[in-house]
């Protein structure tokens, strides 16, 4: 009986001691104050100044970066485009031929063959250009039957000897091998010849009421029809003779056509 009581002591005694460390342990908790509530307030603000800066300067690099990788997948996408395009115009544009073999392969252009494109390039740009000035007066003429304004239309029949003299001026200073020389003054008299004696003659048959003007002018124009034509097939011959290129439109060109579907097409609608 007395080992019984004395057991019963022994562990109220022993619940007693584990409340009293738990009160213990909870007025050191209580009692602890946090770190940051002990420091100086000014202190707290310069860190947090800090920690701010810190920050936008991490969100100033990270955005940095974002643009200049975006700039450089940009400049990658734009040169694979371009070599794609690049690609695409090489197979268009290379001509293919045979072998020995039957086989499809590339034709080999030659220094010369280049050469002779880039001549007849620059003496296709003269020709198109003469062509237009031949466009503009047939316009004038197709105007001049449709009994418009004669007395106005003079005066463009005359604005358009500056675009001769131009042209007469670039064609004359074309520095070409003899080969092609033919050709230059065909296109040189055409322009200075053909096309300025009868835009002079045109012009002053209108405003000068003048009738021996008139069939100097009509005798002018035939001149210069045939002498087009003639231009367009040497034109054409020359291109024949030079690889990969296409002539067919110069073949497809005429005066007429240009009438019919041009001026009379824009008439009727």
């Amino acid at each position: 009986m007395k080992k019984a009581e004395h057991k019963l002591k022994y562990v109220r005694g022993s619940s007693g001691k584990k409340r009293w460390r738990r009160k213990r342990k909870l007025g050191d908790r209580l009692g602890r104050v946090p770190e940051e509530e002990r420091k100086d307030p000014e202190e707290l603000e310069a860190e947090l100044e800090a920690e701010e800066s810190e920050r936008q300067r991490k969100q100033i690099h990270t955005e940095r970066v974002r643009k200049i990788a975006g700039r450089f997948f940009q400049v990658v996408l734009a040169v694979l485009c371009v070599y794609t395009v690049f690609l695409i115009y090489g197979l268009m544009s290379t001509e293919y031929v045979y072998d020995e073999n039957g086989n499809v392969v590339p034709k080999i252009v030659t220094v010369e063959e280049i050469e002779n494109r880039d001549v007849y390039a620059l003496l296709y740009r003269h020709y198109l250009q003469a062509r237009g000035l031949y466009e503009d007066i047939l316009r004038l003429d197709y105007r001049l039957s449709m009994d418009e304004e004669s007395k106005l239309i003079a005066t463009e029949y005359e604005e358009l000897l500056d675009t001769v003299s131009s042209q007469t001026v670039a064609i004359d200073g074309l520095a070409l091998d003899t080969k092609y020389g033919q050709f230059k003054t065909m296109l040189l008299e055409w322009v200075k010849t053909d096309a300025a004696v009868y835009l002079q003659n045109i012009s002053a048959a209108i405003l000068q009421n003048d009738s021996q003007k008139e069939e100097e002018a009509l005798a002018c124009r035939s001149q210069m029809y045939t002498d087009f034509l003639i231009l367009s097939e040497n034109m054409a011959v020359l291109g024949e003779n030079v690889p990969g290129i296409d002539v067919s439109s110069l073949y497809e060109w005429s005066p007429e056509n240009f009438i019919s579907e041009v001026l009379e097409g824009v008439q009727d609608e």
